[in-house]
């Protein structure tokens, strides 16, 4: 049976797939843009069209443009700060568990063969499988360590 996807690998995905909704939203609404732009170019050279009208046509034109541009500030904003927490949050998770390996690795250079993560390891993701195999590590070792010891 094949492992499933870790917590982070799934923010991690889920942050590709904003950033790609990003991505289409502001291309809809350019192509809206580009839409208005050929409007305002029509309201202005077309014929039958009366002043009053072109004018009032490329009013309306300019304003849908406006609005357009404010949604694609909004939508970049709101997924930008989205994915900048998700990011944010992914990588404080990813630095707490390898400063927590790298404590347990620096104990078991200096000798310290009793020194034990005391903070959960139930986690189900590639990094709590790293602190629970250098859990096992240092007590395997000092388990040998005491059999030397005590055979000595």
């Amino acid at each position: 049976m094949g492992k499933t996807l870790s917590i982070k690998a799934r923010l991690t995905l889920l942050v590709a797939m904003l950033m790609a909704l990003l991505v289409l939203a502001v291309f809809a609404n350019l192509t809206r843009q580009s839409q208005s732009a050929q409007e305002l170019a029509a309201a202005y050279t077309h014929e039958a069209l009366a002043p009053e009208a072109a004018a009032a046509r490329a009013d309306k034109v300019r304003q849908d443009y406006e609005a357009a541009l404010w949604r694609n500030v909004s939508i970049t904003v709101l997924a930008l700060g989205l994915c900048g927490t998700i990011a944010l949050r992914l990588t404080r998770s990813i630095v707490a568990a390898l400063g927590q390996a790298a404590r347990l690795a620096e104990a078991v250079a200096a000798g310290d063969l009793r020194h034990r993560q005391g903070e959960d390891k139930r986690g189900r993701d590639e990094l709590a499988d790293l602190l629970r195999a250098l859990d096992r590590m240092s007590g395997g070792l000092a388990d040998l360590v005491g059999q030397v010891q005590a055979a000595a």
